[in-house]
């Protein structure tokens, strides 16, 4: 998304991609570094983490093939 915007002249768009790829990045990392992934938080986190990746799969499937039609 960022190597589309960025040739278009979209400067704050590719920034607001960028940013919001750092925040989704470094949540996570930043949670398991805080020790959220220890004790029954963990088991928790494993049925949503299921759930997420199967949501997430399709959804950037379709974001794939969009790109490659606009684009």
């Amino acid at each position: 998304m960022i190597g589309a915007a960025a040739p278009q002249g979209q400067v704050v768009w590719a920034a607001l991609l960028l940013a919001m790829f750092a925040l989704g990045f470094s949540l996570p990392l930043g949670a398991v570094f805080l020790g959220v992934s220890l004790g029954k938080t963990s088991l928790g986190g494993k049925k949503v983490d299921c759930l997420v990746r199967w949501a997430a799969g399709p959804i950037l499937i379709v974001a794939g093939f969009y790109f490659l039609i606009k684009f």
